[in-house]
């Protein structure tokens, strides 16, 4: 990527590695601009171009519409998603500490459209979450590899989605 981008070496060397993954990218984007060296390197040439360009070419981080894989609803790369079923919201404590890191909540995208009994129900910031049957749905950060469901009866509320 270095011969690629016009860049100082300290962005390139940054930067680079991220261009695989959209949320480390955008990260890296961040993490850039607060050290100060976004201001520089547009000051060398780096054109917003490159910088858009590199950000559409990563994979979205919205998920798109779940799908059955082995009996079970799976998100895009193949991993479970999980409904929660206990009686109020998730918290701290069913979900093993902090919410919206371990069980993140299965986006859609914004021109997505229901199908059959998947959803979309309105989630945080505005933006909408898939759900089955009415229940949102979420993925399991706890879970390696697609096929795994460590989620799985967590804590009594949490459980992968059977699709028959």
């Amino acid at each position: 990527m270095a011969d690629v981008w016009p860049a100082p070496m300290e962005l390139q060397e940054f930067i680079a590695p991220c261009a695989y993954d959209r949320a480390l990218y955008i990260r890296a984007i961040v993490l850039v601009a607060e050290l100060g060296l976004f201001r520089r390197c547009l000051m060398k040439g780096l054109s917003i171009a490159l910088i858009v360009m590199g950000y559409l070419a990563v994979p979205s981080a919205v998920a798109a519409a779940p799908h059955a894989s082995e009996g079970i609803l799976v998100d895009e790369q193949g991993m479970t998603l999980y409904v929660f079923a206990g009686k109020s919201s998730p918290d701290a404590k069913s979900c093993e500490g902090n919410c919206e890191r371990n069980f993140p909540p299965a986006l859609a995208a914004s021109d997505d459209k229901p199908v059959g009994m998947l959803t979309l129900v309105p989630g945080r910031g505005g933006k909408s979450q898939w759900a089955y049957q009415g229940k949102p749905l979420y993925r399991g950060l706890m879970d390696k590899k697609p096929g795994d469901r460590s989620g799985d009866g967590l804590n009594e509320v949490w459980h992968s989605v059977p699709v028959r």
